[in-house]
């Protein structure tokens, strides 16, 4: 039993440290980033960009997030053993992580989309950033 629990020990260990590291690597570019666009005159759209901004570097977080807890589950479905416990508690962070998932992309997916709509931006590649009109770019904050 201590060999088993020394593995896990070293698989949380390993786990963690990926972890960090993948969020590390995820956060560098927005971090780099300027998050407002504007120095004196801000106006709507410059609030908009904020906004997206922030979605998209939330994004890019929970994508990091789910992957470590899809991870987790799976290192605990392959160390249960015998433990039916311990392997539907795996598969359970698995499912739970792609559920988060799939609800996560459906409402960047909805807000992306009221984002564009409410500032009238063309429906061009990549469609993740946000082109105001001069109407919202002359109202200022």
């Amino acid at each position: 039993m201590a060999g088993y629990t020394e593995m896990v020990m070293k698989g949380k260990k390993i786990a963690l440290f990926a972890g960090c590291a993948a969020f590390l690597l995820a956060i560098a570019p927005a971090a780099s980033a300027q998050l407002v666009s504007c120095q004196n005159d801000c106006n709507l759209c410059d609030l908009l960009k904020l906004f997206q901004t922030l979605i998209t570097w939330g994004m890019s977080l929970a994508l990091v997030l789910v992957t470590g807890f899809v991870a987790w589950g799976g290192l605990e479905v392959m160390l249960s053993g015998a433990s039916k416990e311990n392997y539907g508690n795996g598969v359970k962070r698995i499912r739970t992580s792609i559920i988060g998932l799939i609800i996560m992309l459906c409402s960047w997916l909805i807000i992306s989309t009221v984002l564009h709509i409410f500032t009238g931006s063309p429906n061009k590649i990549p469609w993740t950033k946000i082109q105001c009109p001069a109407s919202l770019r002359s109202a200022n904050l």
